[in-house]
């Protein structure tokens, strides 16, 4: 799917409609398990969503598919990723204004190891969205579930759905030299 790859770069680089973002998620089919067990590393698609850049902003590294019921969905740092607990992230709207505070960036950058968990803290399922049956991960304590669509093997194409928000986009790469696990 070059056109696909060729669209979540410009859009990583220039940003996207909502409207673009959704059209290309719809056109791709969706990974099975065997697919996207791993460990990928992540990056936004902005699309002028209130959380836009959050995650980087926090040094966001990706998430980690051991298997079906064994998945780290926050993965930070920028050398040796640990796997955050999401419970210590609350989103909303008061969270997203937060997150563009420098300070509230650097406490977060100092003190990220201490919320970190090595028990998985989502799962996969094939759920229907967006009509299509769709690998996604269900945090289990947060009312959020990511849907992913396959772009070619080593990338996907992620959408998080959080109630309260429009879907907020993001890109997955394949992390073929990092260790799959929390810590």
């Amino acid at each position: 799917m070059l056109d696909t790859e060729l669209w979540i770069a410009s859009a990583q680089q220039e940003g996207s409609s909502l409207e673009a973002a959704l059209d290309q998620f719809d056109r791709l089919p969706s990974p099975n398990l065997v697919e996207i067990i791993g460990r990928w590393r992540g990056a936004s698609i902005p699309t002028g969503h209130v959380l836009d850049g959050m995650l980087e902003a926090f040094q966001w590294y990706g998430k980690a598919f051991l298997d079906e019921e064994r998945v780290f969905p926050l993965l930070f740092g920028t050398s040796s990723p640990v796997a955050l607990n999401p419970r210590f992230l609350p989103l909303n709207n008061a969270t997203a204004r937060l997150q563009r505070l420098g300070p509230v960036r650097l406490l977060f950058r100092l003190g990220y190891r201490a919320m970190a968990t090595d028990k998985p803290t989502a799962r996969l399922r094939t759920l229907t969205c967006r009509g299509v049956p769709t690998m996604s991960m269900i945090y289990d304590r947060q009312p959020i579930i990511d849907s992913f669509r396959r772009v070619t093997p080593d990338l996907l194409l992620g959408m998080m759905d959080c109630r309260g928000f429009e879907p907020l986009f993001f890109a997955l790469h394949r992390d073929k030299g990092g260790r799959v696990g929390a810590r």
